[in-house]
């Protein structure tokens, strides 16, 4: 999934081709995020336990920090 807004252009106008993306998201299986991306390609990944259905036992995100939440 991409969610996306017009660039601006010249005399305030907003054309159809000067849409830009603003996030890049990825999914697993089950719905939950898996990968998003920043316009400047900053990505931040999700991992779970289990990874298929079952209660979530865990959740590991990394971004561009050095360390893991």
């Amino acid at each position: 999934m991409t969610a996306a807004c017009p660039a601006a252009v010249t005399g305030g106008e907003r054309a159809p081709s000067s849409w830009v993306a603003v996030s890049r998201i990825t999914y697993d299986a089950v719905g939950r995020p898996l990968t998003t991306t920043t316009p400047a390609g900053d990505p931040t990944t999700v991992t779970y336990t289990p990874t298929d259905t079952g209660p979530l036992t865990r959740t590991w995100t990394k971004g561009a920090e050095p360390y893991g939440t």
